[in-house]
C-alpha cells in the first residue's frame, strides 16, 4: 500500500488533467471504427458566440465547425496502427467537405493497406530466416485551427502526421496539410491566397534567414524555393512552411517547419479554440518502459500562463521517469531474478478546448498507468480546468455550482451510487463527499467528478466517473451584480441575452476602470481612451478592436438597453479592455 501510495503522489506531480479526445489502445484489438476527438487534439469552432464572460452554464452553445476523429485501431503480431482520420463538419460547402473528409480517409486507408502488406512480408521472411521480428508500425494523428478575418472568411487548417515503423533503425514521419476557406463555394487556401503573387520572394527570403541560423543543420543548397504546392498550415498567426524528413535535412532534424508571419492584409484573428498537441516520450530500456504524451498548449489567449504550463508538464513528464526509473533499479537490487520491469503510459482527452462553444473553458483529463510490480498496475486520472481568457484563471466546483457545491454535488454522486450500491464500498469506506481537490473535468454541458481506483469502489471497478450535468441559467436567470475593484457599480449588471452571451451597460464599468469616453453622436460611436491604450464601439457592429490588433466578434454587437444605455458583451472587459474578471454567486468582479 505504501509503494502504491507513493506512486500516486509522483503521478500527482506528473499532473494535472486535461481536455476530448480517444484514448489510445495498445491491446490486440480488430479493426476497429469510432468517432472521437484524437489525443491532443482540440475541437475547433467557428461561430458567432462571446469568449468567457460568465460562468460556463450561462454560455450558450455556438452554431460551429467542427473537426472530430474516425479512430481505427489494428493490432496483429505483424502491425500495430492506430489512426485519427480527421473528420470535418459544420463547412458551408456541404459537397466541398464531402470530398475532403474522402481525401483524408483515402489517404490514411492507403497508407495502413501499404504498410500491412509491407508488414505481412517481413514477418513472413522473419520466420523463414529464424530471427526475432519486431511489429511495423502506422500511426495517424492531427491538429486542426481556425484563423480568417472574420466568420465568413474563416480558414479551417489542418495537419496530419503519419508516422511508419517498417523495420530498421527508426520509423519515418510524412505532413500532410490542408487549408480551406469556409465559405458558401469553398476553396483551397494557397500561399499565393495569403501572400499575393510575389509569395516565393517574401517565404523563400525569409526561410533563408531562418536557415542562416543554423546552417550546420541543414543540407547545403538543398533549399531551393518554396513549390507551388508547398505544404503549410496556419498558426499563431503565420504560415508554417513544412518540409519532409530528408528534403532539405538530415533525419535528426526532424520535420522542418519555419513560420512566416502573415502579412496585415491576411492577419488571422485568434483561434477560437486552444489546440493541445502531445510531444511523445517513448523510450525503454531493461528497467522500464515509457509511453508518454505530454499536452502541448497553444492558442490560449494568456501567453504566459501557457508558456509556464508547457513548461511545467515537460518539466513534471521528466521528474516522473527519473523517479520511476530510480524505484525501478531498487526494484530490481532488491530482487534480481524475479524482476519485471516497469510501466508508465500516459494519455490525455481534450474535453473542452477553450472556444466559445465550450463556455470559453479549457479542461483537459490525463489517464496514467503506471506498473511497477506485482498482480496489477494502477491508473491515476488528474483533471485541469481553466478560463481561456487574457488572464487565465482556474476553474473551481465552487465556481461552477456556487458556495452550495459540496452539498449539490455530493448529493448528486450520491444518488447515482444509490442506484448501484452493491458495486460501491458501504458507509465509512465508500463516497464521503466532494471537496476542494474532487477531481473533475468539463465536457459539453455536464461536469464529470472522477474518483481513483480503490477509492470509493473495488479495483476491478476502475476509476468510477459520475456525470452531473452544468446548472442552466436562461433569460430568466439572476443577473450578476458588475463590480470593479471593491466597489459594485450601481444599477449595472451582466444580463445574458436571447444568445446566452452577457450584455453590460458600458459606461460606468469602463469609467470605473479608468477609461476616458467620447460619444460621436453621428456614427453612433463611443471612443475609449486610457493613456496610449485606445478603441471604439458602434452600435450594431459586431467587431471589436484594441489599438492596432485585428478586429473580433464577441457574439454580441453594442446596443441599447431599455434605459437607452450602450452595452456591449461582458467579454469587452476581459478580451478586449484586458481586465480581469472573477466571479461570485451573484456577481462578477473586474479588476484593472
Amino acid at each position: 500500500m505504501a509503494k502504491r501510495n507513493e506512486s500516486k503522489k509522483r503521478i500527482q506531480a506528473l499532473l494535472l488533467g486535461l481536455t476530448g479526445a480517444a484514448l489510445l489502445s495498445t491491446a490486440s484489438l480488430p479493426s476497429a471504427h469510432a468517432s472521437a476527438l484524437a489525443p491532443g487534439q482540440a475541437r475547433v469552432s467557428v461561430g458567432p458566440a462571446a469568449y468567457a464572460s460568465l460562468p460556463a452554464s450561462t454560455q450558450a452553445k455556438a452554431v460551429s465547425v467542427s473537426v472530430t476523429a474516425k479512430k481505427i485501431v489494428q493490432s496483429t503480431s505483424a502491425l500495430k496502427a492506430v489512426l485519427f482520420v480527421p473528420v470535418v463538419s459544420g463547412l458551408k460547402d456541404a459537397s466541398y467537405q464531402k470530398s475532403l473528409n474522402e481525401k483524408m480517409e483515402r489517404t490514411a486507408m492507403a497508407d495502413l493497406d501499404a504498410v500491412k502488406k509491407q508488414a505481412a512480408s517481413g514477418l513472413a521472411a522473419a520466420k523463414k530466416a529464424g530471427y526475432e521480428f519486431h511489429p511495423y508500425e502506422i500511426k495517424l494523428q492531427y491538429s486542426a485551427g481556425l484563423s480568417g478575418t472574420g466568420t465568413d472568411s474563416a480558414i479551417v487548417s489542418l495537419k496530419l502526421n503519419t508516422y511508419i515503423f517498417a523495420g530498421g533503425a527508426h520509423g519515418i514521419s510524412r505532413i500532410d496539410t490542408y487549408n480551406v476557406k469556409n465559405a458558401g463555394s469553398a476553396s483551397a487556401v494557397t500561399l499565393k491566397t495569403l501572400f499575393g503573387d510575389s509569395y516565393p520572394a517574401a517565404i523563400n527570403t525569409e526561410i533563408k534567414r531562418q536557415i542562416a541560423r543554423n546552417a550546420n543543420g541543414y543540407f547545403k543548397d538543398a533549399f531551393t524555393g518554396v513549390a507551388a504546392d508547398q505544404s503549410f498550415y496556419i498558426k499563431d498567426g503565420s504560415a508554417q512552411i513544412v518540409f519532409q524528413p530528408y528534403e532539405i535535412a538530415p533525419y535528426a532534424a526532424g520535420i522542418p517547419v519555419f513560420a512566416v508571419p502573415l502579412p496585415a492584409s491576411s492577419k488571422p484573428i485568434p483561434a477560437a479554440s486552444v489546440q493541445v498537441d502531445a510531444k511523445p516520450v517513448r523510450t525503454e530500456d531493461e528497467l522500464y518502459k515509457a509511453d508518454i504524451d505530454v499536452p502541448v498548449l497553444s492558442g490560449l489567449l494568456d501567453a504566459k500562463f501557457q508558456e509556464e504550463w508547457n513548461a511545467q508538464m515537460e518539466q513534471a513528464a521528466a521528474k516522473e521517469l527519473d523517479s520511476l526509473k530510480k524505484a525501478a533499479a531498487e526494484r530490481k537490487k532488491a530482487n534480481p531474478t524475479s524482476f519485471i520491469p516497469s510501466e508508465i503510459k500516459t494519455t490525455f482527452e481534450v474535453a473542452s478546448d477553450g472556444s466559445p462553444a465550450a463556455g470559453g473553458m479549457v479542461s483537459i483529463k490525463m489517464s496514467t498507468y503506471t506498473y511497477e510490480g506485482g498482480a496489477n498496475g494502477d491508473t491515476h486520472i488528474s483533471a485541469a480546468t481553466f478560463r481561456n481568457a487574457s488572464q487565465a484563471s482556474p476553474v473551481t466546483l465552487a465556481a461552477l455550482f456556487g458556495s452550495h457545491y459540496e452539498s449539490e454535488v455530493g448529493a448528486a454522486v450520491q444518488a447515482a451510487i444509490s442506484k448501484d450500491k452493491e458495486n460501491y464500498f458501504a458507509d465509512d469506506d465508500g463516497f464521503r463527499g466532494v471537496t476542494a481537490d474532487s477531481v473533475f473535468y468539463v465536457k459539453a454541458q455536464d461536469v464529470y467528478v472522477v474518483f481513483q481506483q480503490g477509492e470509493i469502489a473495488p479495483r476491478a471497478s476502475g476509476n468510477p466517473e459520475f456525470k452531473i450535468p452544468l446548472p442552466t441559467h436562461g433569460e430568466d436567470s439572476k443577473p450578476l451584480q458588475v463590480i470593479v475593484g471593491s466597489k459594485a457599480l450601481s444599477g449595472v449588471q451582466a444580463v445574458p441575452n436571447k444568445d446566452g452571451v452577457a450584455i453590460v451597460p458600458v459606461r460606468d464599468a469602463a469609467e470605473a476602470l479608468g477609461y476616458k469616453l467620447k460619444w460621436d453622436k453621428r456614427t453612433s460611436t463611443l471612443e475609449l481612451s486610457k493613456g496610449s491604450q485606445w478603441t471604439a464601439v458602434t452600435i450594431g457592429s459586431d467587431s471589436y478592436t484594441y489599438n492596432k490588433m485585428a478586429p473580433v466578434a464577441l457574439g454580441a454587437a453594442p446596443s441599447y438597453d431599455s434605459k437607452g444605455r450602450m452595452t456591449v458583451p461582458l467579454a469587452f472587459f476581459t478580451e478586449i479592455l484586458h481586465a480581469k474578471a472573477s466571479y461570485g454567486d451573484d456577481s462578477v468582479t473586474l479588476q484593472k
